[in-house]
């Protein structure tokens, strides 16, 4: 059973520079992101056509708003490398009642509005984060078995974190895994047999389970997907925040056989003052090398992004910038 029905996209605008039609080998690539995060899809979106030159590709990006500068960029990317760019534009006002935050705005409940989306157009779909760069092929990806599990995914950090979720959310289950919801390869049907967004907006809506939650939406899919998840290996959702760097010796992995880089963590590799860290590489040539590359990095806004900015400007030597950044920090604290 689906909870949102087609009209819950009130436009969709369609770049599309390939064949019309849908074959078996194409590959059918999710976002969902609001305009924070739309510079971070469109260079994801970059990277993986980047790194799987001549497949037949399709990407979707499902938001509430899209500047017109971003889409003649979107339908430059398209033309030149024969790819399809679909972008849904939503009616956000169906989530507004659903908890969000600082951090997450209700643009992270979109993966349940894509994948009853596509309960009767396709068979699987690739959801991905904005903030994930692709290093890889994901034909291996698209080539797995789903059978009858909701979908596939990486677990999230380690046996205790499994443990730390398993009794936040009173689910004994996820002591055996409890997955990273940034990268997700979605069986549509199986999605909508067991009525997944359903029961995700009855918990999401439930006063005593939703106090329990700490990551939203990660939260609910997981328990809900219990015994119906293919765990993937960590090269699918290979997890670093750029804030590690601050740490004297940071833990930062081997890229050498990741598919997906996910910059996990409210420091994203577009913000000007983490661009700059080797692990942030990926993202920045990417972006110098699309329709994006004259876009600036951008600036802290937020108290929070004060504070990391400072913490980074710091760690680059960046003194003034710092200072500059503390005091902003600051300021936006007494002021508000």
């Amino acid at each position: 059973m689906r909870y949102f029905d087609d009209d819950v996209v009130t436009e969709t605008i369609l770049y599309s520079f390939n064949q019309d039609i849908v074959t078996e080998d194409e590959m059918t690539v999710c976002y969902g992101t609001d305009s924070g995060f739309m510079l971070g899809a469109a260079v994801s979106i970059a990277s993986v056509i980047k790194e799987n030159q001549g497949a037949n590709l399709s990407f979707h990006i499902f938001t509430n708003e899209v500047k017109n500068d971003f889409l003649t960029r979107f339908e430059a990317l398209a033309e030149k490398n024969r790819v399809s760019i679909f972008i849904h534009i939503i009616n956000e006002g169906v989530l507004s009642a659903l908890p969000s935050n600082r951090l997450w705005s209700t643009a992270i409940y979109y993966r349940f509005i894509i994948a009853d989306y596509f309960s009767d157009k396709r068979e699987k779909v690739l959801y991905i984060d904005s903030d994930v760069v692709c290093l890889g092929s994901i034909s291996s990806l698209f080539s797995i078995e789903l059978k009858e599990n909701i979908l596939a995914a990486v677990t999230e950090r380690d046996e205790s974190w499994w443990k730390n979720r398993a009794n936040t959310l009173g689910k004994t289950e996820l002591i055996d895994g409890y997955y990273n919801s940034g990268v997700l390869l979605i069986n549509t049907g199986s999605w909508a047999k067991n009525s997944v967004t359903v029961q995700a907006i009855s918990l999401l809506n439930n006063d005593v389970i939703r106090s329990s939650l700490t990551y939203y939406d990660q939260d609910v899919l997981n328990i809900i997907t219990i015994g119906k998840v293919l765990f993937l290996g960590k090269k699918y959702n290979t997890q670093y925040s750029l804030n590690y760097e601050l740490k004297e010796k940071p833990n930062r992995p081997n890229t050498d056989s990741v598919i997906f880089l996910h910059y996990i963590g409210p420091t994203k590799p577009w913000h000007e003052y983490a661009y700059k860290y080797e692990i942030a590489l990926p993202y920045f040539s990417v972006k110098n090398a699309s329709p994006w590359c004259d876009i600036p990095f951008q600036s802290p806004t937020s108290s929070m992004q004060y504070r990391y900015a400072a913490k980074h400007y710091v760690n680059h030597k960046a003194m003034l910038l710092a200072i500059k950044s503390y005091f902003l920090y600051f300021k936006s604290k007494v002021i508000g």
